[in-house]
């Protein structure tokens, strides 16, 4: 499991990737919203969560 920095390190960049990817100025973003997929208030979020099983 990853813990301080690394998690930090980790979780800045899945937030980068995911501007990146998904956000405003995006190319995906872009032709969702021109195709009424979404519209501006479009959000996401990330959790990081370690599940257990019984």
């Amino acid at each position: 499991m990853r813990k301080g920095k690394e998690l930090l390190k980790y979780e800045l960049s899945l937030n980068v990737l995911l501007k990146l990817m998904f956000g405003s100025s995006s190319e995906a973003n872009e032709k969702m919203f021109n195709n009424g997929y979404i519209d501006e208030s479009l959000t996401y979020d990330y959790t990081n969560e370690k599940i257990w099983f019984l």
